[in-house]
């Protein structure tokens, strides 16, 4: 979802929400081959909240779970957000992956958990030389097939 700093509030209120460029094909793509959520910042909403206007766009039928500050009380990078994350999923660290536009709060809070992350940065061709990181421009990226480069979370 497009962080739109002209409203405030929950997002499902706002009068407009719009989905970042490719997510919604991008989910479409990756929920038929893994477990797809969103881990969320957001300070006033609740998970109904979130999941409202996700529907708004059409990215709720492609999502499993929403973990957000409401419901967890901690935010990324504190590692017991991942950690609430993981042990909510079943999953090892390294079976799950991050996606996100934050390399503070999102990236180096999944690497200090342990989780694989792609560093999502639509704005520059600025990528970090960080173990375990790819950077992507492009959500569709991640849908590439898995022999054309190493970005690819379509296995």
């Amino acid at each position: 979802m497009k962080d739109d700093r002209r409203f405030a509030g929950p997002m499902h209120a706002w009068p407009e929400v719009t989905a970042v460029d490719g997510a919604v094909k991008t989910l479409q793509v990756l929920s038929t081959r893994a477990r797809c959520c969103l881990a969320t910042n957001a300070r006033d909403s609740s998970e109904e909240d979130i999941w409202r206007a996700l529907a708004r766009v059409g990215l709720d039928r492609h999502l499993e779970s929403v973990f957000c500050f409401q419901a967890l009380g901690v935010v990324k990078p504190e590692p017991a957000f991942f950690d609430l994350v993981r042990q909510n999923l079943g999953l090892p660290p390294q079976a799950i992956a991050m996606v996100g536009d934050s390399f503070d709060s999102d990236i180096k809070g999944a690497l200090l958990a342990g989780l694989r992350a792609f560093w999502y940065n639509p704005h520059t061709d600025e990528a970090r030389d960080a173990v375990g990181v790819v950077t992507i421009h492009a959500l569709t990226e991640l849908i590439r097939p898995p022999h054309s480069d190493n970005h690819s979370l379509a296995r």
